[in-house]
């Protein structure tokens, strides 16, 4: 699971095959089997894309324009309307290379557990180039040397000191500092009883450059492909979230420049771009991040010259929005979920119990029952080791046993439930008792 179920993918696989030649959907598939792949969301998107807005017209996908390079899909829509498109998906994850800041804060708490420091709670605070508030025009980086030389620069003598000194005095506070040119990284020791830790720095995903950031590279690339398809009917870009703030903010900073303007500075130096369509995960928010609280929010920007293809594109992105499948979380989340070890359950930490029954993901009981899923790990995530308790544990120690176990199967999800019920206590494992008297001996 990322963005969409793994069940869903599968069926618009086989739904596209309608459309798209063999070669094609084997690219895709194995694609798609290579979790750990950087185009693996780019993938999803072009699955879910090609597949929604099939059910609106014709879709032809690559198709032969005589040009030297082919368009992601060509649409016909009933009433006539034709257009090529490219489909890319953005993310922050060049930025996040650049500005490494989530490593050092995993490799502190790291460094932190090794030491065995059970006391207080840490804070990290990262600097940036003195540049950055002036204003547009100007990039935000962190100042953070490379992942290779955290132990050179951060975690050397100088913070083995620090530690060492934290943990002979817990009830001291401390502030180890690197500061130079390249690098501004402050580790803050508070003490008291372990807290929550905290990290400071400034926002890198920003859009500082107009010309210079995640949309307007990638609706460049895409310009470049359009014009050498040789098509010469309107063409455009579907610009897919795959963990891309730009697409999802709704505020502005003064010093950031907005979607439309960026891709109004594209527009401009790409007369030949008809349209854009963005497509950002909008979050509904509530308390949730799960499976469809981030939503797909479609957007068109159109070329100042092509207010005649405004209302008959305005039509088909409505459709293709209702017809594309529930997203599962957001694209930073997803790529989260890829590049974890262990693939959880779908349904993973989900659990109900009313009365007698207790119902919990049917995908983790298998991964338990296969040695997959280690116990501990199970019992913590659940808390029955905690305030709820072990409802099979209360069970056994009643001596009742499971009387019925049922499946309620989510075709649309990547897990099913799995109900079990326990019955009154049972002579197999509960002890003999005599019968309930019926009626009086005689005397």
């Amino acid at each position: 699971m990322a963005l969409f179920s793994r069940r869903r993918l599968q069926r618009m696989i086989y739904d596209n095959a309608a459309f798209v030649r063999h070669t094609e959907l084997n690219d895709h598939v194995r694609r798609l089997n290579l979790p750990d792949r950087d185009d693996y969301l780019s993938t999803e998107w072009e699955i879910g894309l090609l597949n929604a807005i099939s059910k609106i017209g014709t879709v032809q996908h690559e198709p032969d324009l005589g040009g030297k390079r082919v368009v992601d899909l060509l649409f016909r829509s009933p009433t006539g309307f034709e257009f090529a498109a490219d489909i890319a998906t953005v993310s922050d994850q060049q930025l996040h290379k650049r500005n490494p800041v989530y490593p050092l804060w995993k490799e502190l708490s790291r460094q932190v557990r090794k030491r065995q420091v059970t006391t207080g709670s840490f804070g990290l605070g990262v600097g940036h180039n003195p540049e950055a508030f002036r204003g547009k025009g100007v990039r935000h980086n962190l100042l953070l040397p490379p992942i290779g030389k955290f132990h050179d620069v951060v975690f050397n003598a100088g913070f083995e000191s620090f530690i060492a000194k934290v943990k002979e005095l817990p009830g001291h506070p401390r502030i180890y500092r690197v500061h130079d040119a390249k690098t501004d990284v402050t580790i803050e020791y508070k003490p008291g009883k372990p807290g929550t830790w905290t990290s400071s720095h400034l926002s890198y995903t920003a859009t500082n450059i107009i010309d210079d950031n995640p949309v307007f590279n990638a609706l460049t690339e895409k310009a470049k492909q359009l014009k050498a398809s040789n098509y010469d009917g309107p063409c455009g870009v579907f610009i897919c979230d795959g963990g891309c703030r730009m697409l999802t903010t709704r505020m502005n900073h003064w010093s950031e420049y907005r979607l439309e303007e960026v891709v109004a500075e594209f527009f401009r130096q790409h007369q030949s771009v008809a349209f854009v369509v963005t497509i950002g995960l909008r979050h509904d928010n509530s308390p949730w991040v799960g499976r469809g609280h981030f939503r797909p929010e479609l957007r068109i920007l159109l070329n100042r010259e092509q207010e005649a293809i405004k209302k008959p594109l305005e039509k088909i992105v409505d459709q293709m929005r209702k017809n594309l499948p529930v997203v599962e979380t957001s694209g930073e989340n997803a790529l989260s979920h890829l590049k974890a070890k262990f693939p959880w359950a779908a349904h993973f930490g989900g659990l109900e119990m009313t009365g007698s029954k207790v119902k919990i993901s049917a995908i983790t009981i298998l991964q338990l029952l296969a040695g997959q899923l280690d116990y501990a790990t199970f019992e913590k995530t659940y808390q029955f080791d905690g305030k709820i308790g072990n409802p099979f544990a209360r069970a056994l120690d009643s001596r009742r046993v499971i009387a019925h176990c049922s499946i309620e199967q989510t075709p649309d999800e990547d897990d099913d439930w799995l109900t079990f019920e326990f019955g009154e206590p049972d002579p197999a494992i509960a002890p003999f008792k005599l019968p309930a008297a019926t009626s009086q001996k005689a005397k």
